[in-house]
């Protein structure tokens, strides 16, 4: 028994480094998985780009910059009312009409004399009561300054064969300026869009071989990954149904179970348990005959579903697939 028992557990160790070295290397294929698909992410989104990027280039007029009204000014088009066509040479400028204007509201409250004349007249007769109410009589002056904005801006914009203006309310001061510079900043450009969409097209195809190297090896890493996952279930099958020591196997399978698992274990085993007992030990401690049955009853189901699950486990784990392990082997040896 002694010499069975030490054979075994040197099975179990050798097996156990096997299971280790197969678990490992699942987790760095896993990990190149990873990295081949945020990879891939990454080249996908650049050709995208890059694609919508051709496009735009493609069709002659470049990026939307800005628009005000009816006109819109690209990359290298201008679009306005009675001309659409390149920007080039295209010029703008914005003229400022009207200022700010300030009017001055005053207001007067006067307050009457009526208390002064009559304490005059009470005092002085009529005289006094004149006196009086002149006295006691206030006047309030109150001036408000209010600002009045009567500014226009106007918009011109001239081009080789044409001409267009408008005129806008201050709210679209910063609009039109900025329209303003970037008509001027591209009709002074001198970029061939031609030549920057054959460059572009260039680099998509460049990211188009990118993207499809990146998902070539996105396949390859999901296909070392399927590999390695197989090996590993297989290390593992061997390792559990080789019948090894109790204690090894539990420890075995405690090892390649997920955390979830592992708290669920304890908390439904030695906390529960843990529980019981101190419920069990304050109940007789106050001497509740009813609450020490109830008790009593609960713990002893608990245990009682702790006893299945263990004879189930070494009915159904250390007999039924050992002997499943046994025969393997022996058909193997026989086909050998």
């Amino acid at each position: 028994m002694d010499q069975d028992f030490a054979s075994r557990l040197a099975r179990a160790d050798a097996l156990k480094q096997a299971v280790l070295t197969a678990r490992q290397k699942c987790r760095e294929a896993r990990k190149l998985v990873n990295r081949a698909r945020d990879g891939q992410k990454v080249a996908l989104i650049r050709l995208q780009q890059a694609m919508e990027r051709l496009s735009e280039l493609q069709s002659g007029r470049g990026e939307k910059l800005v628009s005000v009204g009816p006109a819109t000014v690209f990359e290298f088009w201008i679009d306005v009312p009675g001309y659409s066509g390149p920007v080039r040479g295209t010029k703008s400028r914005v003229t400022q009409y009207g200022d700010f204007e300030y009017i001055s509201n005053t207001k007067g409250t006067s307050k009457g004399g009526l208390g002064g004349a009559l304490v005059g007249g009470a005092l002085l007769g009529p005289t006094g009561a004149v006196v009086g109410a002149l006295a006691s009589r206030r006047t309030t002056v109150e001036t408000d300054v209010e600002e009045v904005d009567n500014r226009q801006f106007e918009l011109e914009v001239t081009g080789p064969g044409f001409a267009w203006s408008t005129v806008q309310n201050p709210d679209t001061e910063s609009t039109l300026k900025k329209f303003r510079d970037v008509t001027n900043a591209r009709g002074s450009n001198n970029d061939d869009v031609r030549t920057l969409a054959s460059a572009q097209s260039s680099l998509v195809e460049s990211l188009r071989e990118s993207s499809s190297r990146a998902a070539a090896a996105c396949e390859s890493a999901a296909a070392i990954l399927n590999e390695r996952t197989d090996a590993y279930i297989q290390a593992w099958d061997v390792y559990t149904s080789a019948r090894l020591p109790l204690l090894e196997d539990l420890r075995a399978r405690w090892a390649n179970i997920g955390i979830a698992a592992r708290v669920g274990f304890v908390v439904c085993g030695p906390v529960v348990l843990a529980s019981l007992i101190v419920l069990v030990t304050v109940t007789l401690a106050r001497n509740n005959n009813a609450d020490i049955s109830l008790i009593v009853w609960t713990t002893a189901l608990y245990m009682l579903a702790l006893s299945v699950t263990f004879v189930v486990y070494l009915y159904r784990v250390r007999l039924v697939d050992s002997m499943k392990w046994r025969l393997k082997m022996r058909q193997q040896a026989y086909k050998q």
